[in-house]
């Protein structure tokens, strides 16, 4: 089967600048290097660093024009400075994408695959509105969805042109489903996965003291990791407020990300973030981005792991991330999370949050041996869902 991913046109594959997406489709690109029936097709944005390009995967780069560029900075300069918006990704690469869609487009009308994969944006199908490729491809189009609708410019529309939807999370497919209630569209759910060959990994005591060292942890702190990116709806501005009411106690907080990867996109939630960081001096520290290849280092490093969304995320990778790692996780019911949660999960009531928050983390700080109990059962719980390979058959199957 030759198969073609449309990228969003935001971030390279291979994730050289992160992406939880743009990381899935690496995944897949490594796991079909051990078959022989498939090829795949990848479109995405031109990278300078770009690199580990696979023997049966095609990267077909386009790169992004100057006058692209600008409009897209005076685009981001006008939202940021003179609206004040909160989400400034959105306004950064307007230009560039579209730009990159309408190559996408050429390509896939000068070319035939026997299945066209839109990740996770309706925009992409600019790709397909263009050179007639939606008559071309009728039939052969799949949507896959990491997240709810947002701003769709009125693509949404040609949801009812995919073959099939996939989503990542029961709780993603069946928002869909109320949306193409009337569609011939199939929904279907795969739950992502993560590599087994990185979060299985165990990192030694004397590079975990080194990392400490680097970060400047001390060794007798309780050490807590917040990983993701750093946004309102992480409820990253929650466990800070929360930690700001146990300053007695002897902890770092180690924060693993940035706004929006490793981009320079920097907006004003962050800025307030910081400074609400700057009254707990000495016992926060930022990484900024980390290489997803060396994310499991940084769990297994934590003693606690606090994920608190205050929004329905979509599947809650992170989450997954954190169990197979083996580090004891406390989260939030909300979304998709609850599908993904092991036995050793905490899961806190998102009303009232910050007090939540304090309660659960004032008691493991006075009770070290309960913390240890929980490390223990978290390590125990410690297993990958699915295989990466096992992940990629189920994938490649639904193509069908």
């Amino acid at each position: 089967m030759n198969i073609v991913f449309i990228t969003s046109g935001f971030l390279p594959v291979p994730p050289t600048k992160g992406g939880a997406v743009e990381n899935l489709i690496f995944n897949l690109m490594k796991a079909n290097e051990k078959q022989e029936n498939n090829h795949l097709t990848v479109y995405s944005i031109y990278d300078k660093s770009k690199n580990k390009i696979l023997k049966k995967t095609c990267v077909k780069y386009f790169k992004v024009p100057i006058w692209s560029k600008f409009l897209d900075l005076l685009v981001y300069c006008w939202a940021k400075f003179f609206l004040k918006k909160k989400h400034l990704i959105t306004y950064r690469y307007f230009f560039q994408r579209l730009h990159f869609f309408k190559k996408v487009g050429y390509d896939l009308h000068k070319n035939n695959y026997d299945a066209v994969i839109l990740e996770n944006n309706v925009l992409m199908f600019r790709a397909l509105e263009l050179y007639n490729n939606f008559e071309k491809y009728k039939g052969k189009i799949f949507y896959h969805a990491h997240n709810e609708l947002g701003k769709t410019l009125g693509y949404d529309k040609y949801l009812t042109k995919a073959k099939k939807l996939i989503g990542v999370s029961d709780y993603i497919s069946n928002i869909y489903r109320l949306i193409l209630e009337d569609s011939d569209t199939e929904i279907i759910t795969i739950h992502n996965t993560v590599d087994e060959s990185l979060f299985l990994k165990e990192v030694s005591s004397i590079e975990l003291t080194h990392i400490r060292e680097t970060l400047n942890i001390n060794n007798g702190n309780i050490t807590i990791l917040f990983a993701g990116r750093i946004c309102e709806e992480k409820g990253i501005l929650e466990l800070i407020k929360a930690l700001g009411r146990l300053k007695e106690y002897n902890y770092n907080l180690v924060i693993v990300g940035n706004c929006f990867y490793k981009t320079n996109v920097k907006d004003h939630f962050e800025k307030l973030l910081r400074s609400e960081c700057e009254k707990l001096k000495g016992k926060i520290v930022f990484t900024g981005y980390v290489p997803y290849k060396y994310m499991y280092k940084y769990y297994q490093l934590a003693d606690l792991c606090v994920l608190p969304s205050t929004w329905n995320e979509p599947f809650g990778l992170t989450v997954v991330e954190c169990i197979s790692s083996g580090t004891p996780l406390i989260t939030t019911p909300v979304g998709g999370i609850p599908e993904n949660i092991g036995e050793s999960t905490i899961m806190l009531d998102t009303e009232d949050l910050v007090s939540n928050i304090e309660k659960k983390l004032k008691y493991y700080f006075e009770n070290k041996d309960a913390l240890n109990e929980l490390k223990n059962k978290a390590r125990a719980d410690r297993r990958i869902y699915r295989t990466l390979y096992e992940y990629y058959i189920e994938f490649i199957n639904s193509l069908n």
